[in-house]
Parts: structure tokens; sequence; C-alpha cells
């Protein structure tokens, strides 16, 4: 087939994969040109036998209009109007909702495309009038006669011949946008609406900007009023006749506001804050099974301070690390702690997205499926926080079988339905607290002080997000028709079953704080000053590893290996010791178990800190010293002779020329007692005082007289009489130049108001 089943005119508008072209012709051998508007390129499919480019037939239209990639659209009507009318996505309901009078218009024209009559005056109120005898008609609003122009105009402008829509109908007086009239040259309304567009330290949408940009205006536009250069270089206008008149503060601002848009974003603030308020998300990954792909992301919680509940020591600010199925929408695994997020936050959440979760008896008893959402993922897109590129976290996720994907350097929309799930869980739970802090502009509305948090407690608020988290996943998820994410989940769980990581317990342990160049004696290892030992496990790791170090560290009468250590920052009753001949890591549990049994890293460091300051509150450190020295002299009284022989070695030693010359370089700094004497409070009668003149003198204020850079003469017996070297043995004393030197430049001048410093009299 050659031609078109359609009518297609030469310059008639079509829509092609999203892109409008324009019908040009249609070629001898079945070719049709279509030429873009913009870029005026020609539309090309390629040749399946081929490969090359080549224009379509009329075969290759129909799959195309088959596939929805090939729309034909409506030309454009004459007036402006009209134009936007017919662009405007309204339907029938909507349109009669808008403009309840374009129902009897459209009603109207259908009529008269049916049985066209003549278009004179007579004829067209005949044709009305029997429309009107219909009383379905008559009931329409706006249905009454009128004046022949407009039914003529409704005829030619509000659409075509068998091609009257409903938004046709509608009335456009006063929704066309209004042209604003200026008395001036344009160019120079341009210029400082652009101005006002420019980078400043501002806030982003200050008023103060706009505000010196309309100054500006109306200061140039008085210029040019008055005759006057302009004062932007290449701009010269002559004086009007009839003097301009500049917009108002209002109508330039509204201008301002109406040229917002990404490229004046650009031009205040970069292409950054272009990226953040006008890029859209995109299209992202869409994985086809649970576990084919997970986000991980982390947010602090501004309103929770957690503080722990044993021992009333308060944390810092919660953070919240959160790890979303892509699939089911569903939130595998989670962390809350006082840290901010690093490497160990990230891993311990992983671990926890494998981990069956420890859910409320009551959300049990309704949906037991709820404590079997956990999964290992394939992959993992995580953003660029620096502990993500560390090696420890992508080593750790390799060795299980899981990708690191990392999100663009600042865009977050690359991971926007992790962003969006954050939100989620921070409305229905930190958001909501009673005592939560405003914003700071309702902060300071209001009266709040931002600096108040809530106070919870650690174990309290992972109680609280567990219970939000099962809440969200019960709950209906537009991204999923509004199913809930635990029941697709479940759905799929149970179709293709769950993958977990085998032998988590080794995951765990090596997820830890890393130390090396530990030793490790008979006695076992210390860590933070915890001694950690077993009976039997030391002992197997110290015979697996002796015989791997070297000849020279195995000659000290007690043995001590150097090991690679880790254990986890929550709980102190264990670590873990690397065994290299194995390549397995050791579990040794602390000495004190009973006291660093799930003792966190930083309560130790405080009950350290703790005990340091008791200790000292009991003994200072002066104390200790000075008891230490009475033992010592206690220990050397015993033998009788012992302080003979003190002095004895004392004595050899001082005769020794190294200890000489090592005690000849220090020197002692001895405080010595001053003879002046210091005046008494109380001065003798015989003193008189002087007040100060500066209240009083009246030549504060003059300039004290200084050479000139120039003055060659001033100062320069000054400077040859503080030289000491080339002097002549004649003059008694004085420089050698002084000899040869008139004396009559050093006189004064006759007039006591030329004297300067350094002039003397003979």
């Amino acid at each position: 087939m050659r031609e078109l089943p359609f009518k297609l005119d030469p310059g008639d508008i079509v829509e092609i994969e999203g892109v409008a072209h324009v019908f040009d012709r249609i070629d001898p051998d079945g070719r049709i040109t279509f030429t873009s508007l913009r870029q005026r390129v020609e539309y090309m499919i390629t040749d399946p036998l081929t490969g090359f480019p080549i224009k379509p037939q009329s075969d290759d239209i129909a799959r195309l209009m088959t596939a929805g990639r090939f729309i034909k659209r409506a030309p454009d009507l004459e007036g402006a109007a009209r134009r936007i009318a017919r662009k405007m996505e309204l339907d029938a309901a909507d349109a009669r909702a808008t403009d309840e009078n374009a129902d009897f218009r459209i009603t109207f024209l259908r009529a008269y495309d049916a049985s066209p009559c003549g278009l004179s005056d007579r004829a067209l109120r005949q044709f009305a009038q029997q429309l009107l005898n219909d009383p379905e008609i008559a009931r329409l609003p706006g249905a009454r006669m009128y004046v022949g122009s407009t039914f003529r105009s409704w005829i030619h402008n509000r659409g075509h011949r068998n091609d009257r829509k409903m938004r046709d109908g509608i009335s456009m007086t006063g929704k066309m946008p209004r042209k604003r009239k200026v008395h001036h040259p344009i160019e120079i309304l341009e210029y400082y609406i652009a101005l006002a567009h420019r980078k400043t330290t501002s806030r982003l949408h200050a008023k103060t900007t706009v505000l010196k940009a309309w100054e500006d205006y109306k200061g140039e536009i008085n210029r040019i009023n008055r005759g006057v250069p302009s004062g932007r270089p290449g701009e010269n206008y002559s004086q009007p006749a009839k003097p301009y008149r500049y917009v108002s503060q209002t109508t330039f601002w509204r201008i301002c506001n109406d040229a917002r848009s990404s490229a004046t974003t650009r031009a205040k603030h970069g292409a950054q804050a272009v990226y953040s308020r006008y890029g859209g998300g995109g299209r992202s990954e869409q994985p086809k099974s649970v576990g084919a792909l997970a986000v991980m992301d982390d947010t602090p919680v501004p309103t929770i301070f957690l503080v722990d509940e044993e021992n009333r020591i308060p944390l810092g600010q919660a953070t919240l690390v959160a790890m979303m199925d892509c699939y089911s929408r569903a939130i595998l695994g989670w962390d809350l702690s006082w840290e901010e997020a690093s490497s160990a936050t990230a891993l311990r959440t992983f671990v926890h997205a494998n981990t069956p979760k420890a859910v409320p008896r009551d959300l049990d008893e309704l949906h037991p499926e709820l404590k079997w959402i956990c999964v290992k993922p394939t992959a993992l897109l995580v953003d660029n926080l620096v502990a993500h590129h560390s090696r420890h976290f992508e080593d750790s996720l390799l060795d299980i079988g899981t990708d690191v994907h990392f999100a663009g350097s600042g865009m977050p929309r690359d991971k926007a339905g992790g962003e969006r799930v954050l939100g989620t869980i921070l409305d229905l739970f930190f958001k909501d607290l009673p005592a939560a802090t405003y914003d700071i502009p309702h902060a300071r509305e209001f009266g709040f002080d931002p600096a108040t948090m809530t106070m919870v407690s650690l174990n309290v608020a992972r109680e609280t997000l567990l219970r939000a988290i099962c809440t969200y996943h019960l709950a209906p998820h537009s991204g999923l028709k509004r199913r809930q994410p635990a029941l697709v989940f479940k759905q799929h769980a149970a179709t293709h079953g769950l993958s977990l990581v085998d032998d988590i317990d080794e995951f765990h342990r090596s997820i830890g704080i890393v130390e090396y160049d530990v030793k490790l004696r008979p006695s076992g290892v210390v860590i933070q000053g915890l001694r950690y030992s077993d009976f039997q496990s030391t002992r197997v790791l110290i015979d697996d590893l002796v015989a791997l170090q070297g000849p020279s560290q195995s000659k000290g009468k007690t043995i001590s290996l150097t090991v690679k250590v880790k254990y986890s920052p929550d709980d102190m009753g264990y670590i873990h010791v690397w065994n290299e001949r194995t390549k397995k890591y050791v579990s040794l549990p602390c000495a004190q178990f009973d006291y660093a049994d799930g003792m966190p890293l930083w309560a130790h460091k405080r009950v350290l800190a703790i005990a340091k300051q008791e200790a000292l509150d009991y003994s200072s450190t002066e104390e200790l010293i000075e008891i230490r020295k009475r033992l010592f002299e206690t220990v050397r009284a015993i033998h009788p002779h012992a302080s003979e022989q003190d002095r004895r070695t004392v004595a050899k030693l001082r005769e020794n020329p190294l200890f000489r010359r090592v005690m000849g370089s220090i020197v002692e700094v001895v405080d010595e007692r001053s003879d002046l004497v210091e005046p008494d409070a109380a001065r003798p009668s015989h003193v008189i005082g002087d007040e100060l003149a500066a209240p009083s003198r009246l030549d504060a204020t003059a300039p004290t007289p200084r050479p000139g850079r120039n003055d060659a003469s001033v100062g320069r017996t000054a400077s040859l009489a503080g030289k000491t070297k080339n002097r002549d043995r004649r003059d008694a004393g004085a420089p050698k130049s002084t000899t040869q030197t008139d004396n009559r430049r050093n006189r004064p001048q006759d007039s006591g108001s030329n004297l300067k410093w350094g002039d003397s009299y003979d």
C-alpha cells in the first residue's frame, strides 16, 4: 500500500515516538517523509534486510500506530485563544464544568455540520430557532438567540467541520495571558530582569534582590529622561521628547516571578540547583524478583536523643539505616543506633536483613509471615558514603556473593525508593512524637527551642521502630497497585523461596572492629583493658600459630604472637582472633564475662573514665609518687651498705667522659631571689601628683614633623654616626666622611617654623 488510509496534508503535525514531526510528502516508491520540528531531521527506520536507515512506508506507519508510537495531531486553529482551548486536555465533563454554556455552542455546531445552511443572518437565525424548538436543547445553559456574527464566529473559529470537541465551546474571555506594555525600549527591562536572577549572597528567593534590580532599573530610566548617559557600556539612549515611564515594583516583581525557570536558577545558583529543583527521577531499574536488588540508605533522626536505659547515660542523636527490597518494597533490615553512618552500621543492617525478625506478639498472631521478611540480595545499591567505599565493606559483601553498586554522586534520585521509604518510616514514628521539635521558621514563630529533643531509651526506640516497620508492611502501597509489601513478599516467597546467607555467624564475626598487631600470650589477649582467654581455645591457637612465627620471634622466655582481632562494638563479651593456619576466626570470651557480656564499647570506655576519676579522687598522682618513693627507700635500707654503694657508683660515673658530656649539656634553671625593694602602697607626703595632659593639651591632633622620603639631608648624620666601620683615626670618634662634609647642611634655618626632627645646633 503506497498511500495512507487517512488524509494527511503537507504541513500537518504528527507525533512519532514522542517527537513532533511535520508531514512533507509521499515519494513515488511509497516512502513517506516526516521532518522533526526542532532539528529539521527526517524520520528514519531500520531496514530489516540491510540494516540501513530508510524512510517508512504506510505499513510501517500502521505498525507504529498499533504500538502507540505514531499519533496524528489535529490541525491548529487560527485564533490564539482557540488554539489554547484546543490544547487543553479536558473531557466533556471537565469542559462543561469549566464553562456551562459550552454544551449549547457545540450542540449548535455539530447540528450545523450535519445539515449546513447559509451564513447570512436570516439563515443562521432560522436554523437556531429550529434548534431552540427542541425542549432538550432549549433547557441547556446559554441556549438563546444570538446575532448572526456570533454564529458565524462559532462556525469559523471553534474547531473544524466534523471535528468539534467539547473544549472548543469554552469561552476564553479572561483566560488568556495578559500582555504587559512598557513605555521605553524593551531591552532595558530585559537587562534588569536578567540582573535580578544573577548569583548573589542573598537567600534563595530574597525579595531584596528584586528590589535592588528594580531600583537600578528605575535609576537608568531617570538618567535617560535627563539626557545623561545610562552608565552601561555600549548602551546609549537619546533623551526622549516624552519622558519614559518605568514599570512599578509590583509589575517588575511579577515579571521576575514569571521568568523563573531552570535557566534563571542555573544562572543564580548553578547546575546542582537545577538538578535538585527541576531534574526528574528518570527510569529506574525494575527487578523481576524478590532479592534481585536492594537499596540501603541512612538518615539522622533529628528529634530523637538516645539514652541508655540501664545506666541512664546519654548516647547521642539517633541514626537510622534501612535496606529495602526494590521488588516488594519491603524493609529487609534496619539499624537504629547513636553512631554516625559507617561500615559497621551498614554491615549490621545487612546481617539483620538475613535474620528473622522478632515481631510483637499481637502482630505475630495476626500475620506470622512478618518474621520471615528476610532475604540475601543479589545486588545492593548504596550512596557515596565514605564507609561504603571502604575495602572492608565491599570485601565483606563480595565474600557472600552480593554485588555493590553506587548511586551517582549528589544524585539521590538514583535511589528514590529508598529515600521515600525512610520518609515514610519517619512519618510513622519519629515525626509524630509529642515533644518533637519544629523546623526553624516554626520554632521562631511559636517560641520553641530547637535544641530541645525527645530523650528516648535505646530499647524503647528500637521496639517502637519495629512496630512502625510492621505497620508499613501491612499498609497498602501505591507502587504495588495498593497491595501490601508483606503480601507481595509472601506470595513471591511461597513460589520461589528465599535465599539467606549460610554461616551467618562467621559473617557476623567478620564485620566488627579490626585491630592488627595484637599480642597473643598464654594468658590471652588484652583489648581495651579487658583480658580474653579460654583454657582450650587459647592453647589450640598457640599450637597452630607458634610454628608460623619467625626464628627471631621465638627466642623470648614467654610466647608472644602477633594476631589480627575483630570484635563487635555492641558486645565486649567476646573477641574473634584470626587463625592464620585454619583461616577461621576463633572466639575468646572475656575473663570478666559477667561484666563484659552485652556491654557496648562506649559504655566500657565510660566506666574506665569514671574509674580513673574515682582513683584520682581517692589517691592523686603526686601522692602515689611519694608513696612509691618511700617504698624504694625502704627497700634500699634493708642492706646496711646500700647508701655507701650508691655514693661510690655516682662517684665513678662522674669520672666517665661520656657521662660528663651528657650531664654537661643539661642546664639548671634557678629562680634567683630579687634584691629590689618593692615600694609601699602609700606614697610619702612630699610626692606631688601630676595629672595626664591628654584632656587639656591643644596639640593632641597636630601631626609630628617627619622627614620625607626624598629628603636626603635629614637623618644622614644619624645614620653615619651609627656606623663603626671605615673610621678615620684622625677624627676623634667621628665617621670618616665627616672630615670632608660641609657642616652647613646640618645648620638650622633662620626661621623657627622650618625646624625638623634631626636638625642640630653647632
